[in-house]
């Protein structure tokens, strides 16, 4: 991987947001109206955690306070007779964080939203009389729509210095007045159309940005629409590093509920314009062919992708039947224009342009059953595409005469893909679990390609033509199952032991059979145990651990597939109220002898947060050890005559990372984030990203605020060096 593309990724990864987004009061008409109406201060310290996106899920709609906090009618009937006194709100349990962090990975700090007291924004608490609920009451029963909203505006100014290529390449974001966030959202109430309506945006001024509209009535519909304009440049130092991508992508989906059914469907329309610089070969009729670089080469690819399908009950099964159709255009091409290398008196020239399309049908079914001791899902997907290419071009040269050229070509071809997926469950006891997974996938694709080039002497008045047949095929077959024991005698304790096997046919017919050594078909066969272990041996520590010593990651066929791999990871835990310390370790191999491929990486690291009054901290050490390899020439094409190689990178990685959240005064908050890495071994790069955001609460629903950020970009050959200011001054509003 090039560095610059390394540092990109780490970049985009370790990115953290300044200040928390605060949208609008929800005043949704729900189950759980008379929590929102009671406690405002808490649904607004909600909004402000990572748990926010639980108040806007459809799924939760009535229930969102109760996905965590368990049954809350017992509370809520006492408040509404005036009963003293009040039973407790139920506590969440690790059980409940656990439902939903699988990884057992997650910071209770973080989680945590505190009452925000009157004067910070909040609206005041009510007074639980009777009329008040007399009120609530009304409203329910009177149509209508409550707005609500939310705008984050402001002005950003940006100054770097040093290579403005690598700056565009990893921020791209220029000094303009930006709309960073909106939220415009009508709740419904009674016989309202709808229960919910929202217009959103983010990012409206920037290379990138999106809005999106919603819509939705319990148990009735839910319709959403999002388009999104997107930017890509990678504009570094190298030999042709220049890419320039464009795209703009919508996409609509829809959900109609019935009596025990549902109707649902999907529409996707991406453009993609791009331009790149790329390499040729130069005159081919040359014993010594050359490489032209610098070329020309935009390119267009247009697809649309539509689904239509219908769920519901069938007796004891939940099934789903949906089919949908893809279509895909693409047009590229390739130019350049040199004197000729034998003979600079004469033009080497190349205008080449291609056109594809790519259609086919897609089924999916889906069918579940969950009772008694059983739990049964099949996942179901076939897709027949075809193919179709067409490409023109002329050229011209000199090798011991002038010459020019006329190319034409067609092709055709199909690929059909069959993938089945089946996971069980059987509860053996109250602790005891048997687990089974099993993936069959049948691919197969053919291609035939017809090719004429008429090579024209003019000073000869002579023309050759000359036919290139090839027909390519690729099949591959897959299945891999496990067999896994659960045991959970005691909610602190949870361990998995299983087997499974991998089994993987693999057959490739060349485009080009002059190398003996050209791998064509073979077999890939592993298997091994599989184990995981949680285990709270005391109330603020937790040992975890979990191992993996078989796979086939069923990817298309493909250089990087493994023969073998191991997977191990282990962590220790420590919690105490707010506070939280984690110590983990991975490691990772795989390896492959067709391509000599092969990874080995380990990492390691420590994290941990903590609160003292108004003040949060959070921070994070990780090192990593990577060393790969593979034998391609993937890497240097189109060289004339490529020789495999091995490439790969072998070095080690230093992450830091730390975050700091004050509350200053009850309307001023301040908040820090710092980021470094650095890298070492194969090419050293260092990365350097740092935050701070003042926000403050002008009034019950406006603040301003200043944000503050630095960037630098370092690597060894100091060509793309570069760093960056952004000073971002904001309001923001919610009603």
């Amino acid at each position: 991987m090039k560095p610059r593309l390394l540092a990109t990724l780490l970049t985009a990864m370790c990115g953290l947001p300044i200040l928390a987004q605060t949208p609008a009061e929800l005043a949704a008409r729900d189950s759980e109206l008379s929590c929102r109406v009671c406690h405002p201060g808490s649904v607004r310290g909600l909004r402000q955690t990572p748990h926010s996106v639980l108040l806007d899920r459809p799924d939760l709609r009535g229930k969102a306070c109760a996905s965590c906090h368990g049954d809350l009618s017992a509370h809520a009937h006492a408040a509404g007779h005036h009963l003293t006194p009040l039973p407790e709100v139920p506590k969440v349990t690790a059980a409940k964080c656990a439902s939903c962090h699988t990884d057992n990975d997650y910071a209770p700090s973080r989680g945590l939203h505190r009452i925000i007291l009157v004067g910070s924004g909040a609206a005041p608490l009510p007074d639980p009389e009777t009329s008040r609920i007399e009120e609530l009451e009304r409203t329910a029963a009177d149509p209508g729509i409550d707005w609500s909203g939310f705008l984050d505006l402001g002005y950003r100014a940006v100054h770097h210095s040093g290579s403005r290529d690598a700056f565009r390449t990893d921020l791209d974001l220029p000094s303009t007045a930006l709309i960073r966030d909106f939220e415009v959202r009508g709740t419904g109430h009674g016989a309202a159309t709808f229960d919910d309506v929202t217009l959103r945006g983010a990012d409206l001024g920037d290379p990138r940005w999106d809005v999106g509209l919603a819509a939705s009535k319990a148990d009735r519909f839910d319709v959403d629409s999002t388009y999104r304009r997107d930017r890509y440049l990678y504009e570094v130092s190298g030999d042709y590093h220049r890419v320039d991508r464009d795209s703009h992508d919508s996409t609509t989906t829809f959900r109609i509920d019935g009596d025990g059914w549902r109707l649902f469907g999907s529409y996707r329309d991406l453009t993609e314009d791009g331009f790149w610089l790329t390499q040729r070969i130069g005159n081919r009729n040359l014993p010594v062919q050359t490489v032209v670089n610098g070329v020309s080469n935009p390119s267009r690819v247009r697809s649309h992708n539509g689904e239509l399908g219908i769920g519901g009950t069938l007796g004891p099964l939940e099934v789903t039947v949906s089919g949908s159709y893809y279509e895909q255009r693409d047009t590229e091409s390739w130019s350049y224009s040199q004197p000729a290398t034998v003979n600079p008196l004469f033009t080497e020239s190349d205008d080449l342009s291609t056109s594809s399309r790519l259609d086919g049908p897609s089924g999916r079914l889906i069918v579940t059953h969950d009772g008694g001791p059983f739990f049964l899902q099949y996942t179901g997907l076939a897709r027949d595409l075809e193919r179709n290419l067409d490409t023109t071009g002329t050229g011209s040269g000199f090798d011991t005469v002038a010459f020019t050229t006329q190319t034409s070509g067609t092709g055709s071809g199909r690929a059909r893909l069959l993938d089945s997926q089946f996971e069980g469950a059987f509860e053996c006891t109250d602790s005891l679990r048997l687990l089974l997974y099993a993936h069959y996938r049948d691919y197969e694709e053919r291609m035939s390609l017809r090719l004429e080039d008429v090579r024209t002497v003019p000073s000869l008045g002579t023309s050759v033509t000359t036919n290139t047949d090839v027909d390519d095929e690729t099949v591959q077959r897959l299945f891999e199952t496990d067999l896994a024991f659960e045991w959970n005698p005691h909610e602190d304790f949870d361990l998995s032991l299983g087997y499974g096997l991998a089994r993987e046919q693999l057959r490739l017919t060349p485009p080009v059979t002059a190398d003996p050594q050209d791998f064509r078909s073979g077999d890939l066969d592993d298997n091994g145990v599989l184990a995981s272990l949680r285990w709270r041996f005391a109330p603020e520590w937790t040992l975890r651990g979990e191992g993996r010593d078989f796979a086939a990651d069923g990817v298309f066929l493909s250089e990087l597939t493994p023969q073998n791999t191991r997977h191990a990871m282990a962590s220790l835990d420590w919690r105490r109220d707010t506070n939280r310390a984690s110590l983990f370790a991975r490691h990772r191999h795989n390896d492959n002898d067709i391509s000599e491929y092969r990874l080995d990486a380990f990492s390691t690291g420590i994290n941990g947060s903590g609160e003292a009054g108004p003040t949060s901290v959070f921070a994070s050490y990780t090192y990593a050890n990577t060393d790969s390899q593979v034998r391609t020439n993937f890497y240097y094409d189109p060289d004339p005559d490529p020789v495999p190689t091995l490439v790969g990178f072998d070095g080690e990685t230093h992450t830091w990372n730390a975050t700091m959240h004050c509350k200053v005064q009850d309307h001023l908050r301040v908040e820090l984030t710092g980021t470094m890495t650095r890298t070492v071994g194969s090419f050293d790069v260092d990365t350097f990203d740092a935050r701070c955001g003042l926000l403050w609460q002008c009034s019950s629903n406006g603040a301003a605020g200043i944000e503050w950020r630095h960037v630098s970009y370092a690597d060894q050959n100091e060509v793309d060096d570069f760093s960056a200011d952004l000073i971002y001054v904001f309001w923001r509003a919610d009603w």
